[in-house]
């Protein structure tokens, strides 16, 4: 008799097995005879994805979630449970989960009955068996796939266990002319034509399992109608079902490869190219040497009997730095054919040139196909470098006409240009009613014109003269120095048009710039070069200036122009050349300064070169032999000669601070006229002269001019005075006021000197703050 229950009694148990069904995995489910559900597990949101209150609120949901392959089963099973008194029902199907996933569920439905026996309901518990139905198919699949794999290889497959055939496929039956039923249960000695053979294979192959866990061997097999075939058989040891140890076996019929190895092998053999077989190992960073014919033995100038067996690393060390090894390499690892364009290969004893075809077989060999094709080679290269020749020969001449069909574009162009203003403003200076001011400007005009044309007559007489090896070098004694002061102060005008400041930089004292040169090729060369720079150069600085290298002296012109591209720097010295041909259009010429420039120079016994960078800059080198006129002693300074001193001092160093070039060799050329050791040093504007004192204590006084770019005088001398306040300081300006003179020494100056500097009043200056002041 069941004991009866309090009320806190009943509750505590339904609790517990509430949360104990709650806490299951197992979807639990009761529902009423109305159909309605009374309870339902948490855990049916884990499986189907719907939250219990969703089936609780639309019990249609349990069967709507049914896959529709197996909703008539289900509907089935739900019309018989409720007309039939079957206690327990079991049934697995397939439901839709809310997230649109297929899952299978096991159903465990049975009849539920109050205390009192009476039929209340139905409880069923829902388990997803999803992943068990997947590994069961899985392995059913598996099984077939084996099974078929096992009816329908293309192999003939057997399986002995004790020596007896336990298993047989197809194809065994087919290469043996056997069935299966007379193969099964026999011994494997039916197989082989001698007792010799078959004890051959079992002893080869239990020595070959028993080391490497695998056993093949060439054999022949007796067939039913007493034909004798060759077979290529495998063995591998099983665990069978009865766990007894049994062997599988393949048998490939090789009867049909065995007669054409006999016919190839000829082939092989006598191959005109030469042809290796490799075995990749097993790390693949070398190949083994299967088979080498005849051909490869000529080709390699080795033999058979040095490679077969051995690795090619070994035979050749050196071929691992080859295309070719890289190509077997590539061939192993993609299994794709390649074909090796021809590649240049010497060692020791090997050179020449190969050409190969590399394959791999299904079988996992490598098969190189290589010819000598050293005699093409070298037939093609000096074919291709005589088409290469005439390609650029014609290229050469295609460009000369160019050129000169642009030269004389350009030259018409040049000509017609001052011969319009000639003729137009010659024309214009007859009529009536002109001022003389007027006339003037015309004449000045036609005057120009005939100049600019008289400069282009010039350049193609110079340039002809050059190429016809008629002109002569005449050498005379002239002053470098002076010589290049003299195109500083021709080319100072259009500097200060550019607003392009110019500089000059001589590499020696007046005494030893006087030397033996052609001053008039010397006078071509610098100016060509110099018009050049103005030319090309927008912003920044043009500099001109020379230094002594050993019996040599290099002059340069450096400009911060637009540059030349580096693979257009050889061709700018040909005639009629320029490097882009529209500047021939932006900025006038013909093309020929640099050709007549190069050509002097070389009449000079000299060169010319360049550096250059585009949008950087150019700097042309012209170097000349150096013949002094007056030899002196080498000095260590190129700006100043030792002389001997009549002062306390040895030697002096002047700080002349001007942005004027020409004012600042004006100054430059008078002190060096003083009986002074003197070293000139020269800053363009204050901030330069600021940055030099700091960086130089042996400055003895400072020329200061006070108007200047960037920094003037005033500022300059006021920072210098703070850390150098004994150092004289100088004014020089064109500033001659009362007021001027006062602001001056405001700033520190210790003296004046008024523009234009006389030689007598800077002498004084220099004795009064130089000598005196020591």
């Amino acid at each position: 008799m069941i004991p009866k229950l309090t009320y806190e009694e009943l509750e505590k148990k339904a609790a517990f097995f509430q949360t104990f069904a709650e806490n299951l995995y197992d979807w639990e489910m009761f529902v009423d005879l109305t159909g309605k559900i009374k309870y339902i597990s948490p855990s049916c949101e884990l499986i189907s994805g719907y939250t219990a209150n969703e089936f609780i609120e639309n019990p249609k949901l349990l069967t709507q979630i049914v896959h529709q392959s197996d909703k008539e089963i289900v509907c089935n099973h739900f019309n018989r449970k409720a007309d039939s008194n079957e206690n327990t029902v079991n049934l697995s199907f397939r439901i839709i989960t809310k997230e649109g996933n297929i899952k299978w569920i096991e159903h465990n439905c049975h009849r539920t009955f109050d205390n009192k026996k009476q039929f209340i309901g139905y409880s069923s518990s829902n388990r997803d068996v999803s992943k068990r139905i997947a590994n069961k198919k899985l392995a059913e699949e598996k099984e077939n796939r084996i099974q078929s794999i096992f009816r329908s290889a293309p192999t003939g497959i057997g399986v002995v266990n004790n020596r007896i055939l336990t298993h047989v496929n197809d194809r065994l039956c087919e290469i043996t002319g056997y069935s299966a039923s007379e193969l099964t249960n026999q011994s494997a000695r039916i197989l082989y034509p001698t007792k010799d053979d078959y004890e051959y294979v079992g002893e080869e192959k239990y020595r070959q399992i028993h080391l490497k866990g695998t056993g093949t061997v060439e054999t022949h097999f007796k067939r039913k109608n007493g034909e004798i075939i060759d077979v290529l058989l495998s063995s591998t040891p099983i665990n069978l079902e009865d766990l007894s140890k049994g062997v599988t076996f393949t048998a490939l019929d090789i009867s049909d490869r065995k007669k054409s190895e006999t016919r190839y092998r000829k082939m092989f053999e006598n191959m005109k190219a030469g042809v290796s077989i490799y075995l990749p190992t097993k790390d693949g960073k070398d190949f083994l040497f299967l088979e080498f014919n005849k051909a490869a033995e000529k080709i390699t100038k080795t033999t058979q009997d040095k490679v077969i067996g051995k690795t090619l690393l070994s035979v050749f060390p050196n071929m691992n730095k080859t295309p070719f090894f890289e190509a077997l390499q590539t061939v192993n690892k993609t299994n794709q054919d390649l074909v090796l364009p021809a590649f240049y290969y010497k060692d020791d004893q090997r050179e020449g040139w190969r050409e190969n075809h590399i394959y791999k077989l299904s079988t996992g060999e490598i098969i190189a196909i290589f010819d000598d094709v050293t005699i093409l080679k070298n037939d093609e290269i000096q074919l291709r470098n005589k088409n290469k020749e005439l390609i650029i020969a014609k290229n050469k001449a295609e460009e000369s006409d160019q050129l000169k069909t642009e030269f004389i574009n350009n030259l018409s162009h040049e000509i017609r240009t001052p011969m319009n203003g000639i003729l137009g403003f010659s024309n214009i200076i007859n009529t009536p009613n002109l001022t003389d001011a007027q006339r003037k400007d015309y004449i000045d005009i036609v005057q120009s014109s005939g100049n600019q044309l008289m400069r282009i007559i010039d350049d193609i007489l110079e340039i002809s003269k050059l190429e016809t090896k008629q002109v002569k070098t005449v050498e005379k004694e002239i002053c470098l120095n002076d010589l290049l002061l003299k195109y500083i102060s021709i080319f100072d005008i259009k500097a200060k048009e550019n607003k392009t400041p110019l500089y000059l930089k001589n590499g020696l004292a007046n005494k030893e710039s006087i030397i033996l040169t052609d001053e008039t090729k010397l006078n071509k060369i610098l100016n060509n070069l110099l018009e050049n720079a103005f030319k090309f150069t927008r912003s920044g600085f043009i500099e001109l200036g020379y230094n002594q290298k050993n019996d040599e002296l290099e002059l340069y012109v450096k400009d911060t122009g637009i540059g030349i591209q580096k693979e257009k720097q050889d061709i700018i010295f040909e005639r009629f050349s320029q490097e882009e041909k529209d500047l021939e259009r932006n900025v006038g010429g013909l093309g020929l300064g640099l050709s007549i420039a190069k050509g002097n120079a070389e009449l000079l016994g000299g060169k010319i070169t360049l550096q250059s960078e585009k949008g950087v800059g150019t700097t042309f080198y012209i170097t000349i032999p150096y013949k002094p006129v007056n030899i002196v002693p080498q000095r260590n300074n190129l700006d100043t000669v030792k002389e001997k001193s009549t002062t306390k001092q040895d030697k002096y160093t002047i700080l002349i601070v001007e942005d004027e070039e020409i004012n600042y060799l004006y100054i430059d050329i008078l002190l060096r006229k003083f009986d002074l050791n003197l070293n000139v040093i020269h800053a363009k504007h204050g901030k330069e002269a600021v940055e030099i004192c700091k960086d130089n204590d042996e400055i003895n006084i400072i020329l200061m001019d006070i108007k200047m770019p960037i920094m003037n005088g005033f500022e300059a001398t006021k920072l210098i005075k703070e850390f150098r306040p004994n150092i004289p300081i100088i004014a020089q300006t064109a500033y001659t006021s009362e007021k001027d003179r006062e602001k001056v020494f405001s700033a520190g100056c210790d003296d004046f000197m008024s523009k234009p500097i006389s030689n007598k009043i800077l002498k004084e200056i220099i004795h009064k703050h130089l000598i005196l002041g020591e």
